[in-house]
């Protein structure tokens, strides 16, 4: 029998996995759905042999992620892929009988997926020889290390690539923050690509000492190097490194202005602070630009702070609203909102 589905993807992922009884063989990209882990960890303790297969990048291995560390110390068979070029599969092998599979990262997100559930043998077995095939060369991992994953930098394959108005609401009204960046004070000048799916900030350089102790991003080495820096810049500079680094989370969105606040570009914040090897921006964060407005440009009227970067005070929805609609509407229009300093 063959089922797929469209809708609820993690629960139907969590009752095929509980229904398991003796093993499960997983290879999954990016896993970071706490709910499908927790059944990973009661299936352990019931003694289902588990071996997982992930991409050892900082999508999955980091400091806020899921515990893989506690994976293995209840009995999970963890494994890196090392090949080169991305393990993007997303399967499942549940007892040699059933395979999932599917667009389904084991990821929180509000992309149009699917899953297919089949128990047809010839499927099962060719997924199976393809998972053998993958663990032969795979690095087991007994210890979680977080300075040993690889960045990660999957810029053009992005867990959703066509978001609509719909879904930025649902972002929004589940706690998302809206960030207007002024792009001219970070010297983004008029060459600048969106494509490249990032936002740099600390032109400046100030936290190359803190990427010189830190491969990766920590947030607690952070905030005691902010204590350094404050004795050496203007409280402004503080506070806009403060909001790039700790206040803008994954899954916030941005409105990029440039002179005349004119909006640019909308996308979605992937990715916690990262070290930038390209002059001469020491940081960014991975964006996923959205849309672009280069043709239609949007000009905002706003109080001016001099930061470079600010929240929305007003209302969020209504803010989108207003771009989605005036974008269709006209090549220019105003809107007007406050910011919170």
């Amino acid at each position: 029998m063959t089922s797929a589905y469209f809708q609820h993807l993690p629960a139907q992922v969590c009752a095929y996995l509980l229904k398991a009884q003796n093993r499960i063989r997983i290879a999954v990209c990016w896993f970071t759905h706490s709910n499908i882990f927790d059944v990973l960890l009661s299936q352990l303790r019931r003694g289902i042999d588990i071996q997982l297969l992930i991409e050892y990048d900082h999508r999955n291995i980091r400091q806020d992620g899921l515990d893989f560390q506690r994976f293995i110390q209840s009995g999970g068979q963890l494994f890196a892929y090392r090949n080169q070029g991305l393990m993007h599969h997303k399967f499942a092998i549940i007892d040699d009988r059933l395979l999932l599979s599917g667009s389904f990262n084991w990821t929180v997100n509000y992309n149009a997926d699917n899953l297919v559930a089949t128990d047809d043998p010839n499927a099962v077995g060719l997924f199976h020889q393809e998972f053998q095939h993958l663990i032969k060369g795979a690095r087991r991992i007994t210890q979680v290390k977080v300075s040993d994953a690889k960045a990660f930098g999957a810029s053009g394959l992005f867990e959703n690539n066509s978001f609509q108005l719909p879904h930025l609401r649902k972002l929004v009204s589940g706690g998302a923050t809206i960030w207007l960046v002024q792009t001219d004070k970070i010297l983004l000048d008029s060459g600048y690509n969106f494509e490249d799916n990032c936002l740099p900030f600390d032109t400046e350089g100030r936290l190359s000492d803190f990427w010189k102790n830190c491969r990766i991003w920590d947030a607690g080495q952070f905030d005691q190097e902010l204590v350094r820096l404050k004795r050496l810049y203007h409280a402004r500079v503080i506070r806009d490194l403060r909001v790039w680094a700790r206040r803008v989370k994954t899954g916030d969105l941005v409105l990029a202005l440039q002179s005349q606040n004119l909006v640019t570009a909308i996308g979605i914040v992937r990715s916690c602070p990262m070290h930038s090897e390209v002059a001469p921006y020491c940081s960014y964060r991975e964006v996923q630009w959205l849309k672009t407005f280069s043709e239609t440009p949007l000009s905002i009227e706003r109080e001016g702070t001099g930061y470079q970067i600010n929240r929305l005070r007003c209302s969020g929805l209504k803010i989108l609203e207003d771009i989605f609609r005036i974008q269709k509407k006209a090549p220019v229009r105003r809107i007007f909102y406050y910011i919170l300093f």
